[in-house]
């Protein structure tokens, strides 16, 4: 294939967030191409066997970034994290979390989201308009990842939450750049926050979560000190943003389609459906990338060693050849396995939480509330500038509590 042109394709267009369908049918007609972003050649993949293969190979597609490359959506700044690391680094991290996130310690966590959805809900009791996202998704979403899962008070879940709105600034952070500093500023007290709590943890062991990940820490263990410090970082930063954004775009799907909110009230047993094709039409996640161990070549692209090769994980949802008439929602549809979290072993570890969360928020508001609507016409709600998310920032309901 000739050397890369500008393609029609872009990247950050705002229309993958507010209308991403007439993109990805576009794309979904057209074969793999090559194409610059950001001032370097890449390629671009949006077919589910494709992304599947690509994901599924991770000697040959690397998580390293190499120096300089995907500038604008560098979130870690080069610091280690389990997200952007190949095995065996990525094994031994992985390994230390999954105990965490296996289905029987997820399932032990659920009288807990259930407590803490209950308890956000009833704090709105009596309020006729509501925003979602400030009021109800992100509060619950931190409550779990903070509170119920690493057992962070509330009162010390504002060092996180900076450092993740420091990490997902769009656009990059030039060095010496305001942005730059104070990514380094949330990042080291981040740091310190989570050394404090490993130390606490060696001490007086009482976390599950946490226990499991410092019992492997150590001079005999598998993970040194400052790994652990990083797999903590990365869950407390990455794990709410997911669960809020699952949260905010099930409710825009939902309660947007009055058809498909009356049925699932009607059948209740389809709740597990509906988030699944929430998260098929409205992935979390827009896209991911990995850079060729070696020239190489899939769906007819010739790929350079270590150029970055986009996976739009979000399109892959609409294949055709995959789902049958993918662009129409239904939560009847029989689910199928997505690739909007991952594939292989970097499969999202805490997608079943997210899952769990939004399920259980959403069961309870429809209990709660016999009419959910939204008070601003879907086309108009505003969405993260996080470049890889998919987020509504406000999601303005109108509800009626039942008498």
């Amino acid at each position: 294939m000739a050397a890369a042109e500008q393609h029609w394709f872009d990247l950050y267009d705002v229309g993958l967030k507010t209308d991403p369908y007439p993109i990805y049918e576009r794309l979904l007609r057209e074969p793999p191409f090559l194409t610059v972003i950001d001032g370097v050649e890449a390629a671009v993949f949006s077919r589910y066997r494709h992304v599947e293969e690509i994901y599924a190979d991770a000697a040959l597609f690397s998580s390293v970034k190499p120096p300089m490359a995907v500038q604008k959506v560098d979130y870690f700044s080069g610091n280690q994290n389990v997200a952007f690391s190949d095995p065996p680094l990525h094994t031994r991290l992985r390994r230390a979390l999954n105990p965490a996130f296996m289905p029987a310690s997820v399932q032990r966590l659920a009288p807990r989201i259930d407590a803490a959805a209950a308890d956000i809900l009833a704090g709105l009791q009596g309020r006729a308009d509501i925003e979602l996202m400030a009021e109800i998704a992100r509060p619950l979403s931190q409550r779990v990842m903070l509170t119920e899962l690493l057992g962070i008070p509330a009162g010390d879940h504002h060092i996180f939450l900076d450092l993740a709105k420091a990490l997902f600034t769009p656009g990059g952070r030039p060095p010496a750049s305001p942005a730059a500093i104070e990514f380094e500023r949330c990042w080291a007290a981040a740091l310190a926050y989570s050394q404090a709590m490993v130390a606490a943890e060696k001490a007086h062991p009482s976390n599950e979560v946490l226990g499991s990940i410092v019992a492997r820490s150590g001079p005999n263990g598998s993970l040194a000190d400052d790994e652990v410090v990083s797999l903590l970082t990365t869950l407390m930063t990455g794990g709410f943003s997911t669960i809020a954004s699952l949260i905010g775009n099930a409710f825009v799907a939902l309660v947007g389609r009055p058809d498909q909110l009356a049925l699932l009230r009607t059948e209740p047993e389809l709740l597990p459906n509906a988030i699944e094709e929430v998260a098929r039409h409205r992935a979390p996640g827009l896209f991911n990338y990995r850079f060729p161990t070696r020239d190489t070549e899939i769906g007819g692209v010739t790929l350079k060693k270590a150029m970055p090769v986009y996976m739009l994980q979000g399109a892959t949802s609409f294949d055709p050849e995959m789902f049958e008439d993918p662009f129409r929602f239904d939560i009847r549809r029989q689910p199928k396995r997505l690739l909007v979290f991952g594939h292989g072993i970097h499969h999202c570890i805490g997608a079943p939480v997210a899952r769990l969360t939004a399920r259980t928020l959403l069961r309870q508001a429809l209990d709660l509330y016999p009419d959910i609507a939204l008070a601003a016409p879907a086309g108009e709600l505003a969405y993260s500038e996080a470049t890889q998310e998919l987020s509504p920032t406000t999601v303005p309901l109108r509800v009626r509590a039942r008498s």
